[in-house]
Parts: structure tokens; sequence; C-alpha cells
């Protein structure tokens, strides 16, 4: 039995895309290693938007909630703050293309080239 593909099908089967995430974004948006930051802060905490400077477009943010905790004889207190990355939904969409379980290997590039510290992505 012969299987018949159209030359748009062969492509997609044979194309190789990158194998980090970097360069597989880079291949979408090619600014994505050089976005500018603001620097918001507000009652749900301290916000930090990524945005590109050529489209002015916000492709993520981090938003840094204090955990609140309580203890005897102080009251409430901040305990160790967590950090959550929100991504734009069309990163989003084009980021659950390149694997079910991109959102560690987001992290693993998102942290270290922005300084950030965030610990789950939304």
């Amino acid at each position: 039995m012969k299987l018949i593909i159209t030359e748009s099908q062969y492509k997609l089967l044979r194309e190789k895309h990158s194998v980090d995430i970097k360069s597989y974004l880079e291949e979408m948006y090619p600014n994505i290693s050089n976005l500018k930051m603001r620097f918001s802060k507000g009652m749900k905490g301290v916000v930090r938007k990524y945005y590109d400077p050529e489209t002015d477009k916000v492709l993520f943010y981090t938003n840094r909630t204090p955990d609140k905790g309580w203890e005897s004889n102080v009251g409430v207190v901040d305990r160790n703050p967590y950090i959550r990355l929100y991504v734009d939904a069309g990163v989003y969409r084009y980021l659950k293309k390149f694997s079910d379980y991109f959102d560690y290997e987001l992290l693993d590039w998102f942290n270290p080239t922005y300084d950030e510290n965030a610990g789950t992505v939304i």
C-alpha cells in the first residue's frame, strides 16, 4: 500500500525544528532574547512586563506575590515570595507545539536570560 502526500506535508515531516527552546522561539519571535522591561508595583505585588521594543507587544510578565504567613507575637509576615511567569496567549500556543512539557524548558531559558526566579508558568 502506498501513501501519497503533498509536498507541504513532506516538508512538515522532514523539517527539523531546533532542539533548544531559545532557537525555537527565535524562529517565530526574532527579538525574544532582547525584550525590554517595564516595572510597576501595585496591590498584587511587583510586576515586570517584558515587551518587544519594535512592536510594543508584551510577551511575558512576572508577578512577585508575597506568601503571607502568621507568626506568634508578630502577626502577619511575608514569607518566601513566589514568582509566576505569565505568557502571551499567542506565544503559549506556539510553545505547545514544541513539546508537552515546555513549561520547564521555558523557565530554564527565561530565568537566566532575564535574571528572574519564576517558579511557575501561567
